[in-house]
């Protein structure tokens, strides 16, 4: 305790910051690297049996990159994702703060069970509603970025109520992507560049090129998109690799070619993982997102051509060996 003027403070940074009862929900994260499918697996799974719409709180984003570059204590973190997560499940099964934008991929009215969140908007809260949540066991989808590589503070939170759905996507698709929507133009230079950056001589750029400052400033927009996109799945693969058996069983690892191919085969293995079934409104949901689909490799040769067009030696020798990792499977 300190002493201020008479008045007794605690030492606020010997306190450990807890959070110990919690709702009686599980959570799946539908993480991945942007356009890597995500929406269209959360989409489908919120048609299974107590799975919930997906929600899409980019402040998860930001909480596993503050805590993994040593920002915010471990205490704080797995303090602020029970709460954060509990909190979510609270206010989706009363109806508060839901989305029902028209036109947002996560809005109520693009959900397969619509009507179930306008009915939530007049029941009763409080203890009843805790009630209600036991007796269904709810599955809440969180959708996330790039958080595989911060992937132990929420195993660190949230125990066995976690799951982990991790989407990967050939790379060159990824890259073309990116680059064709101008996400990493946008970082550390729009205020609609919602993510975390770090200041390298005065300015702002993507914490993505932590270590590769130098190559990002003098990077053109093409291999700055490479440049990230390598830290991220490197930094992903080897997360995944230190993990125990235990944690590695909470995660499945889907290729989103496979899942253009295999949309059965991968909603069945999907439902097993999560340990919930397919409803009526599946085959609807499936039907929607158009399965099957074809595997854009008859593009993928194009697309590779106009990268390789604006990028450096180095830069394609990134990408190769991307396109290498990517056709193994994670063990």
């Amino acid at each position: 305790m300190k002493e201020s003027f008479g008045i007794v403070k605690p030492d606020f940074a010997a306190l450990q910051m807890a959070r110990t009862p919690y709702m009686p929900a599980r959570f799946v994260l539908v993480d991945g690297p942007s356009r890597s499918g995500k929406t269209t697996v959360s989409r489908v799974l919120a048609s299974f049996t107590n799975v919930e719409k997906e929600r899409e709180e980019t402040i998860f984003d930001y909480i596993g990159v503050l805590d993994g570059f040593g920002k915010i204590t471990k205490d704080g973190s797995i303090t602020f994702i029970r709460l954060l997560t509990d909190m979510i499940a609270y206010e989706q099964y009363i109806g508060r703060n839901v989305n029902f934008r028209i036109g947002d991929n996560t809005s109520v009215l693009k959900s397969p069970k619509w009507f179930q969140y306008i009915r939530r908007l007049f029941e009763e809260e409080g203890d009843k509603c805790l009630s209600r949540m036991s007796a269904q066991n709810p599955i809440v989808q969180l959708g996330t970025h790039h958080q595989l590589p911060f992937i132990n503070i929420y195993f660190d939170a949230l125990a066995e109520r976690l799951s982990v759905i991790e989407m990967r996507r050939h790379p060159v698709d990824i890259i073309f992507d990116w680059e064709r929507r101008g996400y990493t133009k946008m970082f550390g230079t729009s205020p609609r560049g919602f993510t975390p950056c770090i200041q390298h001589e005065g300015k702002d750029i993507y914490y993505l090129a932590a270590g590769k400052e130098k190559d990002w400033t003098n990077g053109n927009p093409i291999e700055n998109t490479v440049l990230a996109l390598y830290s991220l799945l490197t930094t992903s693969r080897q997360s995944y690799k230190n993990l125990s058996s235990e944690k590695k069983s909470r995660i499945a690892v889907i290729k989103f070619e496979v899942l253009l191919k295999k949309p059965l085969d991968t909603f069945e293995y999907l439902a097993l993982f999560l340990n919930t079934q397919p409803s009526s409104r599946t085959p609807k949901m499936l039907k929607k997102a158009g399965f099957p689909r074809e595997d854009p490799a008859k593009e993928r040769d194009q697309k590779w051509l106009a990268i390789r067009e604006n990028a450096s030696k180095k830069t394609i020798a990134l990408v190769d060996e991307l396109i290498s990792d990517y056709e193994e499977e994670w063990a």
